[in-house]
């Protein structure tokens, strides 16, 4: 696990008192995230999906969507799902850039955000 090293924590019950220590710390409840947390994982998923050597993929971007509980609109999904799987690097520079930039449009609610509001989980 990053960020807890198993090995030397001895015990499953010294692992667990870290891990209410870093949840404690997060002000991380159960059923429940905070939208800080919502907007790192949304950051971090597109980071890793927009990066040269990767593919766009529509899983992430639904995945995304779904977390921060935003709508993206049909005609843009049906777009980004005909370019599913396909390497950045083999698109041609100006559609490569059209596409980032309506998938990061799609998600700029949630990455320009700086509350740390709670999320309940459903």
């Amino acid at each position: 696990m990053f960020g807890i090293e198993i090995r030397r924590r001895g015990n499953i019950h010294n692992i667990y008192n870290d891990v209410d220590a870093i949840l404690q710390k997060n002000n991380i409840r159960p059923n429940s995230i905070t939208t800080s947390l919502v907007k790192d994982s949304v950051a971090h998923c597109l980071f890793k999906m927009m990066k040269p050597d990767k593919y766009l993929d529509i899983c992430g971007i639904k995945e995304c969507a779904e977390l921060s509980g935003i709508c993206i609109s049909g005609e843009r999904l049906l777009l980004y799902r005909t370019q599913h799987c396909n390497y950045w690097k083999d698109m041609l520079p100006e559609f490569r850039e059209q596409l980032i930039a309506m998938i990061m449009d799609d998600f700029r609610d949630v990455l320009t955000h700086d509350s740390a509001k709670d999320v309940t989980n459903a």
